[in-house]
């Protein structure tokens, strides 16, 4: 399998191929690289959303995360996707040039402990994380990373803490409506904090609310494009 989306991807006809496996395999997202297997859980996860009341949400996705994770968007070289993997194309220049080329993919995960993938570095002066790609967190608490997620137009609640581990919280309205008050644009960091690599060649930082403290700190991002 794994070969077979290298050859595809170096004879440059991703998304024409893209568009014929996502309309093969039910569940799959358009213009996506997706097997049947991988549809078959977006499906699971869909019919999670319409059966779940605001009630029992937070114990539906818990239990979700613990048995077969949540949706995760990271980065990934062609050589290293697995069957459970949904790929799409980078966006990234650097990405499109790199050798094995590197992909935007989205997987059910469990922790931010997975092997052979890259979630996004994040640093604090007191800790470091790794975050789902394409996102950003919220607010800080307890020394957890917190996060509004959204996948399927389902929103909930997700701590991450620098052990990697993942956490599914009740939401905390007040908190998030003062770390949207607060919280900064993207912003050009004094210096470079984290360590360069192929997927984040460079970093931003962010202002960003810690509820424990009660005021905002920065924090230094992974940022894959220039």
């Amino acid at each position: 399998m794994n070969i077979i989306f290298s050859i595809i991807l170096s004879l440059h006809v991703f998304n024409c191929y893209a568009i014929t496996l996502a309309e093969e395999n039910i569940g799959c997202p358009e213009n996506s690289i997706c097997t049947k297997e991988a549809g078959l859980k977006q499906v699971e996860w869909k019919r999670l959303i319409e059966s779940t009341t605001i009630t029992d949400r937070r114990k539906k996705i818990k239990k979700f995360l613990s048995s077969k994770g949540i949706p995760t968007k990271f980065l990934i070289f062609t050589n290293k996707i697995n069957q459970d993997d949904i790929i799409w194309s980078s966006r990234c220049s650097g990405h499109q040039k790199s050798s094995p080329q590197i992909v935007k993919a989205l997987r059910f995960l469990k922790n931010s402990n997975a092997n052979n993938i890259m979630l996004v570095p994040i640093k604090r002066k007191s800790a470091e994380y790794k975050g789902p790609y394409e996102e950003y967190p919220i607010y800080i608490e307890n020394e957890k990373l917190i996060y509004l997620r959204e996948h399927e137009n389902l929103f909930y609640t997700q701590a991450i803490t620098k052990d990697g581990n993942w956490e599914i919280l009740e939401t905390d309205f007040k908190t998030l409506t003062k770390s949207r008050l607060e919280n900064s644009s993207v912003f050009k960091c004094e210096q470079e904090s984290i360590q360069e690599n192929s997927f984040y060649p460079t970093s931003v930082c962010k202002k960003i609310w810690n509820k424990n403290l009660q005021k905002t700190e920065t924090i230094s991002i992974g940022r894959a494009c220039f």
